[in-house]
């Protein structure tokens, strides 16, 4: 509703102002999705030298692997799947 309300003002320098905020909150929610799979990884790293090498404690391994491969195989998937 606040979006519709300031799009609705036509005051151009808040818009450009709350557009502007609004694009930086979806890069920063990018960032930390990115940088979460690579301290995953870093954890899977750490446990993998110091723990012994059980599922349990590869969990963070597949998990950090997986946010980072499930986005491309989803593009790569959705082009063969016939669409609803």
């Amino acid at each position: 509703m606040l979006a519709i309300a300031i799009l609705g003002s036509n005051i151009h320098w808040l818009i450009i102002i709350s557009g502007t905020l609004f694009v930086l909150l979806i890069l920063l929610i990018g960032l930390i999705f990115t940088l979460q799979a690579f301290l995953l990884l870093w954890n899977a790293w750490i446990m993998w030298r110091h723990e012994s090498h059980t599922l349990a404690n590869m969990l963070t391994l597949y998990l950090g692997l997986a946010i980072l491969i499930l986005p491309f195989l989803g593009n790569l998937l959705s082009s063969h799947v016939p669409q609803p």
